[in-house]
């Protein structure tokens, strides 16, 4: 009897040991959905206020609520006028929500005598705007504060609030911002520009591709060894296409007519050609180290693969995508990032190594010059309107380079980092995306002046823009 309970005991135990990891599997993230709440652009009625929000809460339909944790920085009128800031983004439960509910803390007026504290109501101000959680989902909110009856008797701090969700936006007005961390696409208004809305769109997003004529976004879903596809009217994840276990697709590029699209995957040291109607991988191209970038040709029958780890290129020839050839050369340094000229005939990569930006012909591999770049630079892009390239690095600096003079004609700053860099045409500015600062500025490219600040996620990696 008792070696029978012994048994049972054990095998309890065992039970319970096999049963843990299964409970294990999901983590708290996968569980629920992710809230992002905006202050939009302050009224020009606030810019001697500076309020603080001591406290928001989640209310369900039910009348219960979920306190939302963050600290919230004080809201200063005279730096928020005309910049939209981000508030909160935070894990929260499925379900349907009926608004959040906040508390403010305190208030103050600056005045030609001093800063006037100013008397708040210790009551909760409830936000009344239904909205859906769901699992791997994200809500986007947006809190405006009215311009009307700020100050009631001149010592009390009287706000009215608005929640919204975000509005339809024209699609010749989108730009995406891909957040690998936070498995998330910022979507902006590239105008104003301000955050519009923003998309659970897989594991890991990368690099992206936009064809422009069909209206749809190409991701790489890094950990998810898939391409996502979403719609660019709507903002919304129309499908994946799903590549080989371990790929880990980083990099995209499209040919000119949207019918091909090359993959290039680090994880298995491979390229995926895709073909676009079929959506499916028509061919796969093995490699012996591991890629790092991809580059389409000006035609799309051609598209270059960078090897930093082998100091190389490939060229494959995709004028039958199910037959690809390829052929390689050796370069002196380490490509890493790199674009074609605005006639197609060069290639200029930025290194690893060195302030020189490497010219390379396309049609024999061959490195035909140098330009003198100023620095160590991560990113580049060719305006193909006037020739010009734009590098941005560590230092923050972005340097402008002539390469029909061979020459370093400009720099000016941005804010920190900057990892990708895009051009916008039809107003002619710099989109410069800096992950630690979790921002993009919005460049003018004739002044050089900073024409707006945009918060994004964590793991900012890379930028499109309707228009680019």
């Amino acid at each position: 009897m008792k070696k029978v309970f012994l048994l049972l005991i054990l095998m309890s135990f065992g039970l319970i040991s096999c049963a843990l990891p299964a409970k294990m599997t999901q983590t708290p993230a996968e569980k629920t959905g992710r809230l992002l709440l905006y202050l939009q652009p302050l009224p020009q009625e606030a810019s001697s206020l500076t309020f603080t929000v001591a406290g928001l809460a989640a209310r369900r339909e039910d009348g219960s609520e979920i306190h939302l944790h963050g600290a919230f920085p004080p809201c200063t009128g005279a730096s928020l006028i005309g910049v939209q800031t981000r508030l909160l983004s935070i894990s929260l439960p499925p379900g349907r929500y009926s608004g959040l509910v906040m508390t403010l803390g305190s208030a103050s007026a600056r005045r030609q005598s001093g800063v006037k504290v100013l008397q708040v109501s210790p009551k909760p101000i409830f936000l009344a705007k239904s909205f859906t959680m769901a699992r791997r989902k994200n809500v986007t909110l947006f809190l405006s504060l009215s311009a009307e009856r700020l100050m009631t008797d001149g010592s009390r701090f009287t706000p009215s609030f608005l929640l919204s969700i975000p509005q339809r936006q024209l699609i010749d007005l989108k730009g995406f911002v891909s957040n690998s961390a936070s498995d998330s696409l910022t979507v902006i208004n590239k105008r104003l520009p301000e955050v519009v809305a923003n998309l659970a769109v897989g594991a890991s997003p990368e690099g992206m591709a936009l064809d422009q004529a069909r209206g749809w976004l190409y991701v790489a879903l890094k950990d998810e060894d898939a391409v996502a596809m979403v719609e660019v009217s709507n903002s919304l994840t129309m499908g994946k296409i799903q590549l080989h276990y371990g790929d880990g697709p980083t990099e995209l590029a499209l040919s000119p007519d949207g019918r091909i699209l090359v993959a290039i995957n680090p994880g298995s040291n491979t390229a995926s050609i895709i073909n676009t109607s079929s959506l499916s991988e028509v061919s796969r191209i093995k490699f012996t180290s591991e890629p790092c970038d991809v580059v389409m040709g000006r035609e799309g029958t051609l598209a270059y693969v960078l090897f930093a780890n082998t100091n190389s290129i490939a060229v494959l020839d995709l004028t039958t995508p199910e037959r690809v050839t390829v052929r390689s050369a050796t370069l002196p340094e380490s490509p890493r990032r790199g674009v074609l000229s605005r006639d197609g005939k060069s290639l200029y990569l930025v290194t690893g190594i060195g302030p020189d930006l490497l010219v390379v012909d396309t049609s024999t591999l061959a490195v035909t010059g140098r330009i003198f770049a100023g620095g160590s630079s991560l990113c580049l892009a060719v305006d193909r309107t006037s020739g010009l390239l734009y590098l941005g690095g560590k230092s923050g600096e972005i340097a402008v380079v002539d390469p029909t003079m061979g020459v370093l004609i400009d720099t000016f700053a941005a804010s920190g980092p900057v990892v990708f860099l895009t051009i916008d045409y039809e107003e002619n500015s710099l989109f410069a995306v800096l992950p630690e600062q979790q921002t993009v500025e919005k460049i003018d490219l004739v002044s050089k002046r900073l024409l707006g600040t945009v918060a994004v996620d964590d793991g900012a990696h890379a930028m499109v823009v309707v228009g680019e």
